[in-house]
């Protein structure tokens, strides 16, 4: 079972937590947020982890301010590569058995903030797991921190989007919850 409490930030506190399905595997999905009066507000800042019956971790949502890119940059591509790597090893190892990288480039999320629209960058390093032809992704915030790892993702070739429930985005969970 992964130590999520390296992942949550000072102030956070669980504002939510409710059980669903990934794929057909029951998951618990957990939701922290800093705004413990008014808890649970879609589209804010928010920590959010995915995990399984047996406590692994399915996917991780750190959807913060902080993530903003201003007057700083993003690691390059290899800094990126070894940050997914090292995450990998230590809270996915399983993942690394025979996986392929299919890219790494710059990722964009949205979040608001005091009734603001903000856009929050990463470098997302996308990979293949080539066992079960499953996606699993990591994506590195400008301070060379995880902002968002999400693993065994389905891909519907013929509808060209994602199958997998997207229990880590606040856009599909207002239509689910």
């Amino acid at each position: 079972m992964t130590n999520y409490q390296a992942w949550i930030e000072e102030d956070y506190a669980p504002v939510k937590t409710f059980s669903g399905a990934m794929d057909g595997t029951e998951v618990t999905v957990t939701r922290y947020e800093d705004n413990t009066d008014n808890p649970f507000i879609l589209g804010g800042e928010h920590i959010t982890f995915v995990s399984d019956k047996g406590g692994k971790l399915k996917g991780l949502a750190r959807i913060l301010g902080l993530y903003q890119l201003e007057n700083t940059t993003l690691p390059t591509e290899n800094e990126s590569k070894n940050i997914a790597m090292n995450f990998l090893e230590s809270n996915a190892p399983d993942l690394l058995q025979n996986m392929k990288i299919q890219w790494i480039k710059p990722h964009d999320e949205e979040v608001m903030i005091d009734n603001k629209k903000i856009i929050i960058t990463g470098m997302k390093v996308k990979c293949r797991n080539l066992d079960d032809g499953k996606y699993f992704w990591v994506i590195v915030g400008h301070d060379n921190s995880v902002m968002v790892f999400e693993r065994d993702i389905v891909w519907d070739f013929f509808k060209a989007g994602r199958q997998t429930e997207k229990w880590l985005h606040d856009s599909w969970l207002k239509s689910q919850i």
